[in-house]
């Protein structure tokens, strides 16, 4: 684990590209005076360090190897007492170097006065430098740090303030934060220009391979690297800037606290077997999340660690979810084939089941539709029936005109009511669509039938007198029956008078229609299912049919009603076209008509269309045909029902693959049926009336 803590840390250091904060230290490398040798003269060196010291630099630390020095014993001798007498100048050793490398265990340097001794971690794995020593009792600041912080002009360390320290067999010690080489070379001067040293802390160091240099620097597995080019070293001087930087601003990584660093780990790895948990059945989208997730935690600690110098620990939780990834995909994918096994005997069992339970529903649906008329036919009476109760209460021996309009309105809309269902009946379900209304005068005398039972309300009719729809005039009166009653009910029971407006403007080939009341509004939780059959709330008695069937009145003009949100009351929109124009229904070069009543009228559409047709009246033939023939992209219409046939139109498609059809449509009065359609849609058929052929234009598609 140490290794991938290290590795993290490298890479989340490499990656943050700390900026540096200006510095009182600068650098002057060497290597250029060694002219591509292991070694500089030390008349060289003495020479520079006396330019060095002319420019009045405050201190001058001698970051080099004494191996670097090309001398002899005398010279070196002669070299060391003309620095004892340069009062601002160090000799810098790095802790832990092997004897003859650093100043402090060479015998010509070791009566030095003024040795600069640093300690710092260095990682037994990788031999990278990470961390720096604060204290080797783990009480005290240590002394040879307390000498640099001197030299260095650096503010003391309070051991027991300072953030992020790790205790490492008894010592304290921090992450150092590295910077890049190219934002520390800002702090670099070149040998011939030394102008800028005044006042500052000069660090002469060397940066080739024969030198001292750190080799280990942690960004040495990502840019730094040892070659014959002698580039790309990380220099004592950098090291000595970088180690500034991070003291002066207290900018070191800090370390997590054991707590902080469990809940993280437990928080992700928690997430982890959630997913397990939550795709148990879909594998593939487990492996998706499951490197998913390892890759966001990384990219959340990396921003803390980048915005807050915060570690938080990544290495296990990869390894966590490695673990993961390696015990739970088999498991899943093992699981998932053996459900993938019981999933295909399952279905061919619920296909039988299906085939049988589909001619059961056949017959609950058409009593259901049954049923579902006289629903209809309850609800949209109870208007007029309203209408009949006041008039009946008011008469007492005399029939007012007025009274004796509204009975003649109030019946009238009965009989249209009954007009067409009778219609409905004729036409075995059909929807029919009548010609032109005047929409003002359809409202005036729906309106003027409720003015007179509801004497506190306001009717306002706004409506131009030139808008003409395509609407039958029954059901404009149900329909905005339907949304009257609505608005009035809603105003009673929150005590307000009603007042009510209807208005319309035409638009583009659409007339738009706005239905706006006073009343409390609709709660937005009840907006979705506003429209639905059986949807009701906050009133007693609801069927929950109402704005249902003005949804389903709409749609066969090509309309839509809609709840718009409003500051005060209800509102809702509808859209009708100005006139309902023919859809284009695509349609492929062969065709298969299976239809018990008379197709002669349908077949000939589809020939003038350039359609192949082949017409039969019982499912039997059909299906003797269609197996003959197994030619592809056939178009199917077909009866849902077929009288003295046990078997339905969704047996002859279960008979036939799909890949042999390009369209499948059947006919029936049940398009109402949930349970019919969504039946219709498992299989790929589209469910309409037979009334759905006249209002369309039949084009050939090529499949």
């Amino acid at each position: 684990m140490s290794y991938l803590d290290a590795l993290f840390l490298d890479l989340r250091g490499y990656l943050s590209r700390f900026p540096i904060y200006d510095s009182n230290v600068v650098e002057i490398s060497i290597s250029s005076l060694k002219e591509k040798n292991p070694t500089i003269p030390i008349s060289k060196l003495q020479q520079l360090v006396e330019k060095i010291e002319e420019q009045k630099a405050k201190k001058i630390v001698l970051a080099i190897s004494p191996g670097e020095i090309l001398a002899t014993d005398e010279e070196i001798d002669r070299f060391e007492k003309r620095l004892e007498k340069l009062s601002n100048v160090y000799l810098y050793s790095r802790w832990g170097a092997g004897e003859g490398r650093v100043f402090a265990t060479s015998r010509h340097f070791d009566e030095f006065s003024r040795h600069l001794i640093h300690k710092f971690h260095l990682n037994v794995s990788d031999q990278r430098t990470r961390k720096l020593v604060f204290s080797m009792d783990g009480i005290g600041l240590d002394s040879d740090l307390k000498d640099f912080l001197k030299v260095f002009e650096l503010p003391n360390i309070d051991l027991d303030k300072a953030q992020g320290v790790i205790d490492v067999l008894g010592t304290k010690q921090v992450y150092i934060k590295f910077y890049s080489a190219d934002k520390l070379r800002n702090f670099s001067l070149d040998t011939e220009d030394l102008v800028q040293v005044r006042d500052k802390i000069v660090v002469i160091s060397s940066e080739d391979h024969h030198s001292g240099a750190i080799s280990t620097h942690q960004f040495a597995r990502f840019s730094f690297s040892e070659d014959a080019t002698n580039e790309g070293y990380f220099s004592e001087g950098k090291y000595l800037i970088t180690i500034v930087n991070n003291i002066k601003n207290s900018d070191w990584i800090k370390e997590a606290k054991t707590s902080a660093n469990f809940f993280w780990i437990f928080f992700v790895i928690s997430l982890e077997l959630f997913l397990l948990r939550k795709f148990y059945q879909r594998p593939v989208l487990f492996v998706a999340w499951s490197f998913v997730v390892p890759i966001l935690a990384f990219l959340l600690s990396f921003g803390i660690f980048r915005f807050f110098s915060l570690n938080l620990d990544f290495s296990r939780i990869l390894v966590g979810s490695l673990i993961i990834q390696y015990l739970g995909i088999p498991v899943l994918f093992i699981t998932s084939l053996r459900s993938a096994d019981k999933k295909l005997f399952e279905e061919s069992k619920k296909r039988e089941r299906e085939q049988l339970q589909a001619r059961i529903m056949v017959k609950a649906a058409t009593t259901e539709a049954t049923l579902r008329m006289v629903g209809q036919v309850s609800h949209d009476i109870r208007s007029p029936l309203m209408a009949l109760q006041v008039a009946s209460s008011l008469l007492k021996g005399q029939v007012s005109g007025d009274l004796r309009d509204l009975i003649e309105n109030a019946t009238q809309r009965i009989r249209n009511i009954s007009e067409d269902l009778f219609q409905r009946y004729k036409t075995k379900g059909s929807d029919l669509v009548q010609g032109d209304t005047s929409l003002k005068a359809a409202l005036s005398e729906l309106i003027s039938s409720y003015e007179k039972v509801h004497e506190k309300a306001r009717f306002v009719n706004q409506v131009p007198n030139d808008v003409i729809v395509y609407w039958p005039l029954y059901a404009i009166q149900r329909s905005f029956s339907n949304l009257l009653n609505n608005s009035l009910e809603a105003c009673y029971a929150k005590g307000i008078d009603p007042v009510i407006e209807i208005s319309a403007e035409k638009q583009a080939g659409i007339i738009v229609i706005y239905l706006k009341d006073n009343g409390p509004g609709i709660p937005v939780e009840h907006v979705k299912s506003l429209f639905k059959e059986g949807s009701t709330f906050n009133k007693k008695g609801g069927t929950g049919l109402g704005l249902y069937q003005v949804k389903k009145d709409l749609e066969l003009t090509g309309g839509v009603v809609s709840y718009v949100p409003s500051n005060q009351g209800a509102c809702f929109k509808i859209v009708v076209p100005m006139a309902l124009e023919a859809v284009r229904f695509g349609v492929s070069e062969s065709a298969v008509i299976v239809t018990a009543e008379d197709s002669v009228s349908l077949q000939k559409r589809f020939e003038e269309a350039g359609i192949k047709v082949s017409s039969f009246s019982t499912l039997s033939k059909a299906k003797e045909f269609l197996t003959a023939n197994s030619e592809k992209n056939l178009t199917l219409i077909a009866d849902l029902l077929f009288p003295g046939e046990e078997e339905t139109g969704f047996d002859l498609l279960d008979s036939l693959p799909q890949k042999h059809l390009y369209k499948a449509v059947l006919c029936t009065s049940l398009v109402e049926s949930a349970d019919i359609q969504e039946l219709a849609n498992k299989k790929g058929a589209l469910l309409v009336r037979r009334s759905f052929f006249d209002s369309i234009q039949i084009a050939k598609t090529k499949a």
